[in-house]
């Protein structure tokens, strides 16, 4: 039964290029991952001289779903779901095919230079926050959030709830600080900021329990490969943008400001 259809890498990948295999063909051999807390399955579905395939299954047997790899899914087999970049789609045309490029495996090329940039902007506006409140307010401020990002992290970390829905909740939430921000620049609501603040927090918040659980998940596909540093390094990059931004919008609630 266990190579029916019901576990298929299609389940839950339908759009992966090993989306027609299944969690078990000719197994060869069976280990866990104790981190990850999933079981990873290497078959030889057409004999020993053929195509493996290793496949890593959720507890109902399926091969894993909410994948880092949208390319592989649960299920990575050979040439075709190879690490490098490569088009994540059939679309035909070389800006779409370009457009849609990304790393097949858990990275994606140039984000760790994009976020480089990114954060070195944010250092440069962050110094503001100095003319603008107090050293007392900022100083709670930093202390609450240190405190609620600790318990949350440890909450991402132990919780056997799998937050992956959340995440994707949260991330729709985010974009709609975002344009809901960029609105209040233009009308300068007082009681709209207040809210964008409020919600702002409770985001960054669910946002750091939910990457720290996705981190634990993650290096345990990694670990020990070449890709393990550049994880390690994006991930403590996901979770210091998590509490800076949590810390501003703690800063907006009840800061005190110098004017």
């Amino acid at each position: 039964s266990a190579t029916g259809a019901a576990y298929a890498n299609r389940v839950h990948n339908a759009g992966a290029r090993t989306a027609a295999d299944g969690a078990v063909a000719s197994p060869r051999y069976l280990s866990v991952n104790n981190a990850f807390g999933r079981p990873w399955i290497a078959n030889a579905p057409r004999g020993l001289g053929g195509e493996g395939t290793i496949a890593v299954t959720d507890p109902d047997g399926a091969p894993l779903a909410n994948a880092p790899s949208d390319v592989a899914g649960g299920v990575f087999a050979g040439r075709r779901t190879p690490r490098e970049a490569i088009a994540t789609s059939m679309r035909s045309g070389w800006l779409a095919q370009w457009l849609d490029r990304r790393a097949s495996g858990q990275l994606t090329p140039g984000a760790l230079d994009a976020g480089a940039f990114g954060t070195a902007l944010l250092g440069a506006s962050l110094s503001t926050i100095f003319i603008a409140y107090t050293a007392s307010s900022i100083a709670g401020a930093f202390f609450a959030t240190a405190a609620g990002f600790a318990g949350l992290s440890l909450w991402g970390y132990t919780t056997k709830r799998d937050l992956s829905a959340f995440g994707t909740f949260l991330i729709i939430g985010l974009v709609g600080i975002i344009v809901a921000s960029l609105v209040n620049l233009f009308l300068n609501s007082g009681p709209l900021g207040l809210v964008i603040s409020v919600v702002g927090v409770l985001i960054f918040a669910g946002l750091t329990a939910w990457h720290t659980q996705r981190t634990k998940a993650m290096y345990s596909y990694v670990a020990g490969t070449p890709d393990e540093g550049r994880v390690k390094i994006m991930a403590a990059l996901s979770l210091y943008l998590d509490f800076i931004n949590m810390f501003l919008f703690i800063l907006r609630l009840f800061g005190s400001s110098r004017n």
